[in-house]
């Protein structure tokens, strides 16, 4: 595969990255941005989420935590890390229809997929190294100038239409 794109992409990465090493007892976990339910920490890992470049976060939801239905613009991957997460598809927040996804999980969700979650008990669940970019966002406020609002780390937009919770990570 030499010469292949994803090697280009690799090697650019690994050019411009820096190296991190975070052990559990050296995450410093903090409020998770006011758009989301009170209670639930985050941490950053790596990066900064508020400047354009590579960032990961990891957030903490309490025992009997909820985040009603909501979308993401492009693909999420998260793993969870600990605890029992529970992740159901739809616009309605049904709980008989959340899947339980133990310690080790992973969940892949595509673009503009309605889902929401909740943890019945402390759960952990690691979000993948994402890019933020300030031009996508200033794209986004002339394409809906008035409707979204930028979140408290900078990098998506949120708006809530027709009750439903909707993210756009860029």
């Amino acid at each position: 595969m030499s010469g292949s794109k994803e090697q280009a992409t690799s090697m650019a990465m690994s050019q411009t990255m820096n190296s991190a090493l975070v052990t559990p007892a050296e995450i410093q976990w903090g409020p998770a941005p006011d758009v989301l339910p009170a209670g639930i920490q985050g941490a950053v890992l790596y990066g900064d989420p508020t400047k354009d470049g590579l960032f990961s976060m990891r957030f903490k939801l309490p025992k009997g935590y909820r985040v009603a239905p909501h979308t993401l613009s492009k693909a999420g991957l998260f793993t969870v890390i600990s605890g029992i997460f529970r992740i159901g598809m739809g616009e309605k927040a049904d709980p008989s229809k959340a899947r339980a996804m133990p310690a080790g999980s992973f969940i892949a969700l595509a673009p503009s997929t309605p889902h929401f979650v909740a943890g019945d008990e402390e759960t952990v669940v690691s979000d993948v190294l994402r890019t933020c970019s300030s031009e996508r966002t200033a794209e986004l406020e002339k394409l809906d100038s008035g409707t979204w609002e930028a979140c408290a780390f900078g990098c998506c937009k949120l708006r809530i239409e027709k009750g439903v919770l909707q993210t756009r990570i860029h």
